[in-house]
């Protein structure tokens, strides 16, 4: 199910521990989800969520994107900086920043939208590993 290469899910695994973030794993070292890295840190409050599937390219296992999900009350607009590669990730289907996950029940997130019954979290698209560094950062409160 997952596209991404092992080769990026390293580099991504690696900034995330440069920030204080640590991905989530099962007795056996793997990933909790198929689709989803999990991260927890203890300077931010919210889980993080890296979609492994979403921008990410079939073929090669690179990446065009990331998207990135915390719970929506942690989402920080002020870290939104287009020229930096971390944009506001706006649903094609809802037109607003809301996206639904089944795999985001393991990161506490809400799930009380009438007829959906997946919880929801809001989302960054982040174009590079620099700009994950950024995001990260600016997640858990410090320097780049």
């Amino acid at each position: 199910m997952a596209n991404m290469s092992n080769e990026v899910r390293q580099r991504i695994l690696e900034v995330a521990k440069s920030k204080s973030f640590v991905a989530m794993v099962d007795h056996a070292g793997a990933d909790h989800y198929d689709k989803n890295l999990m991260f927890q840190s203890p300077y931010f409050k919210s889980a993080v969520f890296i979609d492994k599937v979403t921008g990410v390219s079939k073929s090669s296992g690179d990446f065009s994107y990331l998207k990135v999900a915390v719970r929506p009350e942690f989402f920080k607009v002020e870290l939104i900086n287009p020229a930096l590669g971390i944009e506001d990730y706006i649903s094609s289907q809802s037109k607003v920043n809301r996206h639904h996950s089944s795999n985001y029940r393991g990161g506490n997130f809400p799930n009380d939208i009438p007829g959906k019954n997946e919880p929801y979290g809001k989302c960054y698209k982040v174009r590079s590993l620099k700009a994950l560094t950024t995001l990260l950062a600016g997640l858990a409160g410090q320097p780049v």
